[in-house]
């Protein structure tokens, strides 16, 4: 390949030099498997323009936000604000020995980012397209998410340059399982008393059960807990009718602007009106009515594999009446006494309990015997 032409500085380029050297630039890009980058060349009306590429070493991490340098609102399809990061570990684990024999030990840290600022010669704060989200133009890569930026020139216009873009490939958030009402630290149920909004706790990764011993558990989930900010989509309105220490799948869509920020997390759980089956159990706290007053019987209630829901309650159904002279009803002293029951918010209505009026026994009329 010929060499590129030699100019002195402040030297004038005839026509003939700038010939050669656009020739010789175009020659240096053309060459196949380099990562080394290199200078653009386009020769059009204009003049002639020249800028750099850079090779296919240049990406670099970024963290996404949720808004521009200038406060632009963030992107509602697969476009995000990115803010390039640097490796900000400070302290180092290593896989056997010390830090001084890192030639033969690898640090099995997880690598943490923090954004750079300016004015760091590598801050960036720029648009990134997400490869992974173009068919369904979707934007769920949440914020604070890493991520790593390639870049890539468009082809450019007659007289416009072609122009760096910035793109970036994650398949967003996955499902992760959110226990709904119970937070380290937290403050009970619901979030601030609004509806529909609760704090939590997230969980995710890989999963210990063992298909043989034991029932299902919670604790088989083997990453996290982690604080989260819950919100059920079934509930626009001001209800909080998730019980607690409910769980469900969710999926992460963003954080929330708190001073330790938490993850947001969507669910979707129904309402839990329908009459669901019970056991219930006489607390020992009341009495039998008759024909004129109603019982007062309380009962502690627990769901189907033993678990209780609540503790001395009377069950909102009308209670009937005996006949004269008799209690008011008759309880159901099987066991278990199965009843059914709704949700009215978080808290559990008992409605049916078993209980019949006592009517006595029906007389046997043999006169015609």
């Amino acid at each position: 390949m010929d060499a590129l032409p030699q100019f002195e500085k402040g030297h004038i380029l005839s026509g003939h030099d700038m010939a050669s050297l656009v020739s010789a630039i175009d020659r240096l890009n053309n060459i196949k498997g380099s990562s080394d980058g290199g200078v653009r060349v386009r020769n059009d009306s204009t003049g002639i323009h020249l800028w750099s590429v850079p090779g296919k070493g240049s990406g670099f991490p970024a963290i996404i936000q949720n808004a521009g340098p200038n406060g632009e609102a963030d992107y509602s399809n697969n476009r995000y604000w990115v803010k390039s990061a640097y490796c900000s570990n400070t302290t180092t684990t290593w896989t056997g020995g010390s830090a001084n024999a890192e030639s033969n030990f690898s640090p099995t840290d997880a690598i943490t980012l923090s954004a750079n600022t300016s004015p760091n010669p590598y801050y960036a704060w720029l648009t990134a397209t997400n490869f992974a989200e173009e068919i369904a133009a979707s934007h769920s890569v949440a914020v604070g998410t890493y991520v790593w930026v390639d870049s890539v020139y468009d082809q450019g216009t007659e007289g416009q340059p072609s122009t760096k873009r910035y793109f970036f490939t994650s398949v967003g958030q996955a499902n992760v399982v959110v226990q709904v009402g119970t937070q380290s630290g937290g403050s009970g149920d619901t979030a601030s008393g609004y509806g529909g909004k609760y704090n939590g706790t997230l969980y995710s990764g890989k999963s210990s059960v063992a298909p043989t011993a034991g029932n299902f558990s919670s604790g088989a989930l083997s990453i996290g807990p982690t604080n989260c900010f819950v919100c059920n989509l079934a509930e626009v309105g001001g209800t909080n009718w998730v019980p607690n220490n409910s769980w469900a799948l969710g999926l992460v869509v963003g954080e929330t602007t708190e001073d330790t920020p938490r993850p947001i997390v969507y669910i979707w759980i129904s309402p839990p009106n329908p009459l669901v089956a019970c056991e219930v159990t006489d607390d020992g706290s009341g009495s039998n009515g008759s024909a004129t007053t109603a019982a007062t019987y309380k009962y502690n209630v627990k769901d189907l594999s033993g678990s209780t829901i609540a503790t001395s309650l009377t069950p909102a159904k009308p209670r009937p009446f005996g006949a004269s002279g008799l209690g008011a009803v008759i309880q159901n002293t099987s066991v278990p006494a199965y009843g059914t029951g709704f949700y009215s918010g978080s808290t559990f209505v008992l409605w049916e309990c078993g209980e019949v009026p006592d009517l006595g026994t029906c007389p046997i009329d043999d006169s015609d015997d």
